[in-house]
């Protein structure tokens, strides 16, 4: 089978030198835009439910394909820049790539970066020196996973840091503002949230902060602010004000055109708000979250990690987790006005005005389940009877951190 003609083989890849002189990996010119544009192409994202095949990605006189179960070849490569073929690949449970009769191995190893940027779980076993060089060693560490079956959450997992790895390396620009709306009336919590959005990276979190029925920031609270050195907003509103209405006025307040909702009691993971924006830039939605799929029961000490099926559009993310623009909030009138389902109330509005949510991975918040002082408690057996797997303290995603050492959730 021959690659289609318009297929292109961009240029080298780039290195530079970091303030000690040594080098420092770049991704080759071009795959910074194209990680944006295969994803964006692809709106339907990694597959969580897939098939147990694994193809084999080869290069050849006929360009590079990749070889499917039965023996079908789907062409892969570059139009214009930007990586194609990606969405034949999506039910595959891995792709194994290749490195030998490579004919041009600065082409290839870019197709690699930008399958990785996809999301492709990619495996190939121990890499050739050459490949290690131009990969650089995060994403060839990552890469040279050896092949062989593999859980879903290990997987998903995989996909991730596969990822985040290629966004890492891309040129860096100015971090973006995000504005966090928190809105709370539990003065013992805010500390807690506070360094929280503090641990956030790759943004640069603008807090707004709602005291709703609280009166001041708590010295504990304000001491952890000034510590972290976030900009923050503080208003304080009345116990008798509406709860949306006590939202919405702090989503007006915010001077960042991105906006997210921030609960006060949860666990975040330090790439949450970066890979909430990514998701929001490339997905085309005018809402993004995730779901609580890990949820810490504080009554029992476990985490229970619940079946979500992820990066797809949705009506429904978590509360805690809702990002979008400003003006898209805005233009939803705002929060319900409820004293509670507000977060339903939204997702809802959206979802009738004809906006697109996109539920992005899970792995970057941990639900909190306290014993008491929620307004729906199902109680713990909710929890426990939905839950495809457990462990013991609070434990994230997997990917929640860099440490690939983990091993509660194998």
């Amino acid at each position: 089978m021959h690659a289609p003609a318009s297929l292109d083989r961009p240029g080298p890849s780039a290195w530079s030198a970091a303030a000690d002189g040594s080098p420092v990996w770049e991704l080759p010119e071009g795959v910074a835009a194209a990680t944006a544009d295969v994803l964006a192409a692809h709106r339907g994202g990694f597959l969580v439910r897939h098939a147990p095949d694994t193809g084999v990605l080869r290069d050849s006189t006929l360009g590079w394909s990749v070889e499917m179960p039965g023996g079908r070849r789907a062409p892969v490569g570059f139009e214009r820049g930007a990586p194609v073929g990606v969405a034949a690949l999506r039910p595959l449970s891995a792709v194994e790539v290749t490195w030998s009769s490579v004919r041009d191995p600065l082409a290839h190893t870019r197709l690699v970066v930008a399958l990785a940027a996809a999301g492709v779980p990619l495996v190939s076993g121990p890499l050739p020196r050459w490949a290690e060089h131009l990969l650089g060693r995060p994403l060839a560490r990552l890469v040279g996973r050896a092949p062989g079956p593999w859980a879903p959450l290990e997987r998903e997992t995989h996909s991730i840091r596969l990822r985040r790895a290629v966004e890492r390396a891309a040129p860096a620009g100015p971090e973006p503002e995000v504005g966090v709306v928190l809105c709370s009336r539990r003065p013992g919590m805010l500390r807690h949230a506070v360094e929280q959005v503090a641990g956030q990276r790759g943004v640069r979190p603008v807090l707004v902060i709602a005291l709703h029925g609280v009166e001041r920031l708590p010295d504990d609270a304000r001491g952890a602010l000034d510590d972290s050195g976030l900009a923050a907003d503080v208003a304080v509103h009345g116990a008798d004000e509406v709860f949306g209405d006590v939202l919405t006025a702090a989503v007006r307040r915010a001077g960042t055109d991105l906006v997210t909702k921030w609960d006060d009691d949860d666990w975040y993971g330090p790439h949450h708000l970066r890979e909430l924006r990514t998701a929001l830039t490339t997905s085309g939605a005018a809402v993004v979250g995730c779901n609580a799929e890990f949820v810490h029961l504080e009554a029992l000490d476990v985490t229970v990690a619940r079946q979500s099926v992820n990066e797809l559009p949705t009506t429904h993310v978590a509360g805690g987790t809702i990002t979008a623009r400003r003006e898209t909030v805005e233009d939803l009138g705002g929060f319900p006005s409820l004293a509670s389902g507000v977060d339903a109330g939204l997702l809802a509005a959206a979802t009738a005005a004809g906006a697109t949510i996109y539920r992005t991975h899970a792995h970057n918040m941990v639900l909190r389940r306290s014993r008491d002082g929620h307004t729906w408690d199902p109680g713990v057996d909710y929890f426990l009877d939905r839950a495809y797997h457990q462990t013991w303290g609070r434990a994230g995603g997997p990917a929640m951190t860099d440490a690939d050492d983990d091993r509660r959730w194998v």
